[in-house]
C-alpha cells in the first residue's frame, strides 16, 4: 500500500513547521521568560527537555508515515496542548510582544492546516486499511 500523497505533504510540512517554530521559540525567548519567571540558570534545562520533545515529535511523525492511526490522533491531541499555552501567552503578552504573538498565532494557523492534511478522506482511508477496517 501506497502512502496519500496528503500523508507525505503532512510529514514535509510538519518539519518545516519545527524548522519556523524553532525560529519563532528563540524570538520568543523573552515572552515566555517573562510569563513563566524561568531563571537564566535553567536555560539547559530547557533547551534539553526541548530537544527530547523534538526527537519525541520526529519520532512520532515517523509512525504517522508508518500508517499508525494513533500517532495522527496523538499529533492532534498534541497541537491542542500547545494551541492552549500559545492562547494564554497571547492574551497575556500581547501588548509587550504583539510581533512574537502573531508569529506564534500564525504557526498555529499553518499548523491547523497540516493537520487537515493528515485527516483527509484519502488518509482517512489509508489509515482504516493499514488497521483492517476498510477492505
Amino acid at each position: 500500500m501506497n502512502v496519500p500523497a496528503c500523508i507525505h505533504s503532512f510529514i514535509r510540512l510538519s518539519y518545516i513547521h519545527l524548522g519556523l517554530a524553532a525560529i519563532v521559540g528563540f524570538m520568543s525567548w523573552p515572552m515566555v521568560k517573562k510569563q513563566a519567571q524561568i531563571p537564566s540558570a535553567a536555560l539547559f534545562w530547557v533547551i534539553l527537555l526541548l530537544a527530547v520533545f523534538l526527537w519525541l515529535y520526529i519520532w512520532l511523525l515517523g509512525r504517522v508515515k508508518a500508517g499508525r492511526n494513533w500517532a495522527r490522533l496523538l499529533c492532534f491531541a498534541l497541537f491542542f496542548f500547545g494551541l492552549s499555552d500559545d492562547l494564554l501567552l497571547a492574551a497575556k503578552n500581547f501588548t509587550h510582544f504583539p510581533v512574537t504573538v502573531m508569529l506564534r498565532l500564525g504557526l498555529d494557523i499553518f499548523h491547523v492546516y497540516i493537520l487537515l492534511l493528515a485527516f483527509r478522506p484519502e488518509a482517512n482511508v489509508w489509515f482504516g486499511r493499514r488497521a483492517g477496517f476498510v477492505d
